[in-house]
């Protein structure tokens, strides 16, 4: 089940030797162990009670967030367990606000949101598993505006939403 999640900070940390300000995950004054790669948290949900799905965009982007970063975070181990970038630093692409009013829960795993849709497309849709499946790095293609981490498992997909005719 999806829920939303209040209890929940990223605290700036400082700049690393490439200039780039990360982000330490806090809940309830309790701080993960991996530090994300930005620091400006959109909107955050609870899965199974167990896992995190953040919503983060680069703070360096300006007024069009040109990248998002979609975190899922095991509450056990205190670590990321997947994530997604949706954007990108191409010329071609279509500026693009984030918003949090446009994300929507669809079901108990499964949920949508809009940011630099593909064409024909009504946004993005996010499948959570209960488990992670696993997965050769090629097995689950994404559209060119989505990179992934390469990972012999994966705990959710992200594919375009595909509106209803």
């Amino acid at each position: 089940m999806i829920k939303p999640l209040s209890n929940i900070i990223l605290k700036a940390l400082p700049s690393n030797k490439k200039g780039i300000i990360g982000a330490q995950v806090e809940v309830d004054g309790v701080c993960y162990h991996d530090k994300l790669d930005v620091c400006d948290l959109k909107a955050a949900y609870l899965y199974n009670n167990r896992y995190l799905l953040l919503f983060v965009i680069d703070v360096d982007m300006g007024l069009y967030d040109e990248e998002l970063y979609v975190y899922l975070l095991d509450s056990q181990t205190k670590k990321i367990v997947d994530y997604v970038i949706i954007g990108g630093k191409d010329d071609g692409l279509t500026p693009s606000i984030f918003k949090v009013g446009e994300i929507e829960i669809l079901s108990d795993d499964t949920i949508s949101f809009k940011f630099m849709s593909p064409n024909g497309s009504d946004g993005w849709v996010i499948k959570l598993f209960s488990k992670p499946v696993k997965s050769l790095p090629s097995a689950l293609k994404y559209p060119f505006l989505v990179t992934c981490p390469v990972s012999l498992k994966r705990y959710f997909q992200v594919y375009p939403k595909i509106p209803i005719k």
